[in-house]
């Protein structure tokens, strides 16, 4: 289930404006972050290099993508949990009732793989 999210959905890119890194949104160009291009800036209580400043605006960029990767992975893998899981209870011999269907979702939530993304997902979206 995807809820609608408040951040810039991209595509995004990098640009270097008046010696700061800045992500900037490809459709209608609005900044959306920047990151002091040193050689060395002051970000709170430690310095950030050049180097650091660029990784970072990169990162931001690629926020958008990486989000929707994660909850592609997350549904396709929960998709084949429950269908590994169906098929396990049809060897038993249960059928798939709204019971077995429940256990079946609750193993594919204890997931950990699920429980990483679903954090993931979460915290980028505001709700972590």
């Amino acid at each position: 289930m995807r809820i609608l999210s408040k951040h810039t959905p991209g595509p995004l890119e990098v640009r270097s404006l008046e010696g700061v890194w800045s992500v900037f949104e490809v459709k209608t160009l609005a900044l959306t972050a920047s990151c002091p291009d040193g050689p060395e800036t002051k970000t709170g209580s430690r310095e950030v290099s050049a180097d650091e400043a660029l990784a970072n605006a990169n990162l931001y960029a690629a926020a958008p993508d990486l989000l929707e990767a994660c909850e592609h992975v997350r549904n396709n893998l929960a998709a084949s949990l429950r269908g590994h899981y169906a098929e396990q209870l049809g060897a038993q011999g249960i059928d798939i009732d709204d019971v077995a269907a429940d256990r079946i979702e609750r193993h594919v939530e204890k997931n950990i793989n699920i429980r990483t993304l679903d954090a993931a997902i979460a915290k980028a979206e505001g709700r972590a």
